[in-house]
């Protein structure tokens, strides 16, 4: 996340409803206090999500995380 950025907001917001079906641990890093980690992850982007297996820079419908949640959890052995 950034300061003064709305898309932001809107991506917490849909990544909480998100963590509410899914097995999903939601971390919000500010990526202008934590300059040096964003750069290190390569983080150019607010706001970006990172997954176990994907990187994604920009904003996100939900319906997009979602069938990525559901394609992920389609291979979950229990």
């Amino acid at each position: 996340t950034r300061k003064d950025c709305a898309e932001c907001v809107d991506a917490e917001v849909g990544l909480r409803t998100l963590s509410e079906t899914y097995d999903l641990r939601v971390t919000l890093l500010d990526m202008d206090i934590h300059a040096d980690l964003a750069r290190d992850l390569g983080l150019d982007l607010a706001p970006s999500y990172i997954f176990g297996d994907m990187m994604l820079r920009g904003a996100m419908p939900s319906i997009v995380l979602e069938r990525y949640l559901s394609r992920d959890q389609a291979f979950t052995v229990p």
